[in-house]
């Protein structure tokens, strides 16, 4: 338990995260598509 401690105390947010998202512990991840509309092109037609 002491060592996690130290642990958590040697990483930054980004990191914990990665480790996180390395075990899947605690996290779910999902790949989300974003699509977003070209206005610029639409005025032009």
């Amino acid at each position: 338990m002491g060592c996690l401690i130290i642990l958590l105390d040697l990483l930054d947010g980004e990191q914990l995260l990665d480790k996180l998202k390395e075990l899947r512990l605690g996290v779910e991840i999902k790949m989300v598509e974003e699509v977003s509309i070209a206005t610029d092109w639409f005025k032009s037609i």
